[in-house]
């Protein structure tokens, strides 16, 4: 089984990628749409967040995806679930609220704390 252990921070890495890319791009593709809920939870210059935090998804989860930058790019994106939570999802209860967010949050820290594993272009035992 230790063979197959590195694989283990690849897997998560891989799937929080495509999460992260998937509910990157309509922001980005969207952002005029998007912006007016930005303004209606109190986030400053809502356009501007939009986009922002698009770029960040969008980019971090090709990092991710990659194996490349995962001990820089995860917590700020574990930052932006942690924010998507406080801001729009913790009065709604876990299921069917921040559910999903956490399980990012989580994810993100894990990809943190393990290193990228296998099948990346950074070595697991760099800081970045």
């Amino acid at each position: 089984m230790d063979k197959l252990s590195r694989f283990a921070p690849t897997v998560i890495r891989f799937v929080l990628a495509l999460s992260f890319i998937l509910h990157g791009l309509p922001k980005l593709t969207n952002a005029a749409q998007v912006a007016p809920f930005f303004e209606k939870i109190g986030i400053p210059l809502p356009y501007q967040a939009v986009i922002f935090i698009g770029l960040l998804e969008v980019a971090g989860g090709i990092l991710l995806f990659i194996g490349s930058g995962t001990r820089f790019v995860s917590p700020l994106l574990a930052i932006d679930m942690l924010l998507a939570i406080l801001l729009t999802k913790v009065g709604k209860g876990y299921v069917g609220g921040y559910e999903l967010e956490l399980l990012l949050l989580a994810g993100a820290v894990s990809v943190f704390l393990s290193g990228p594993g296998a099948w990346a272009l950074q070595k697991a035992n760099k800081s970045a």
